[in-house]
């Protein structure tokens, strides 16, 4: 439907100008200023092609409207929906400010454009640059902000947090390692043991690498303060202390909070599998290139 108004928008206005052209006409301004007044330079058509005014006598674009307004102005575009003009629909074009505001007769704010440059599709407010209230349908996404799939979550510190640091000095950063919050539904908690079956992804972000697709849903459980990487390539916070990390090394949660480590006890990482090292740290703790993929 905006599609279509859009296009009825483009096609209006070169009706119009059309119309300009072969009358050569110039419009004397009226004292009320409702219905406008403009001129359309008489040199030639090719000149009244090229600069069309409405409410001015010095056009400088191919169309332009002024308007004694600074705030807004506006271009409506009515017509009849059946024939015999029972019922009219209209589109309605405002500038308010620098924002560019489409409205449908019906379905009110359809398409706003900010002076920030953000574009909202029934977002009155867009906070993006693309900001879509509504189902998006395309044929291939091409992403290049990121590089993992990631779902939101609220990640608390984990229980046993006195017996390895002092309270208060443990922060929650990207490259850390999650398990589930067993205690609390669809939360989540910083790994600390080894081969832990509940772990559950890496907090992204950390080593410059962002999320590449970033979900959740506002107001439910499928929400949180941090994005988690469930799939795709994502720096981890790692120890070496046990055994040096090679590129494709099976991962695990270690007893270091937050850290992984090579799978050293197959048997035990049954279920405990974060995924696979794309990079070595041969000593100590560091960062470590993950392919994400639980197992």
């Amino acid at each position: 439907m905006v599609y279509r108004k859009q296009m009825v928008v483009v096609a209006a206005l070169s009706l119009m100008v059309i119309c300009l052209v072969e009358s050569n006409a110039v419009f004397a301004e009226n004292g009320t200023g409702t219905t406008g007044g403009g001129a359309v330079h008489k040199e030639s058509v090719e000149a009244a092609c090229d600069f069309i005014g409405i409410c001015t006598t010095t056009p400088e674009v191919n169309l332009h409207i002024f308007s004694h307004d600074e705030v807004s102005s506006s271009i409506r575009l009515e017509g009849n929906s059946k024939l015999d003009g029972s019922y009219r629909e209209y589109t309605t074009i405002t500038r308010d400010n620098s924002s560019l505001r489409f409205f449908d007769d019906d379905k009110g704010e359809v398409v706003t454009m900010k002076e920030n440059g953000n574009v909202g599709i029934g977002k009155p407010n867009p906070e993006y640059k693309l900001d879509v209230d509504g189902t998006t349908r395309t044929k291939i996404i091409r992403i290049t902000g990121g590089s993992d799939l990631s779902e939101q979550f609220d990640i608390g510190r984990p229980h046993n947090l006195k017996e390895y640091i002092k309270n208060g000095e443990f922060k929650i950063t990207p490259g850390m390692v999650a398990c589930i919050d067993t205690k609390n539904p669809g939360k989540l908690l910083v790994s600390h043991k080894a081969y832990d079956r509940t772990v559950a992804g890496i907090i992204s972000g950390a080593g410059g690498v962002r999320p590449g697709m970033l979900m959740g849903q506002t107001g439910t459980t499928a929400d949180g303060e941090f994005p988690v990487a469930l799939t795709g390539r994502v720096y981890c916070k790692a120890d070496a202390m046990v055994a040096p990390i090679q590129p494709g090394d099976l991962l695990t949660t270690s007893d270091t909070p937050g850290h992984v480590m090579k799978v050293g006890d197959h048997d035990r990482a049954q279920g405990a599998i974060i995924g696979k090292a794309m990079s070595s740290l041969d000593k100590g703790k560091g960062l470590v290139l993950v392919l994400v993929s639980l197992q």
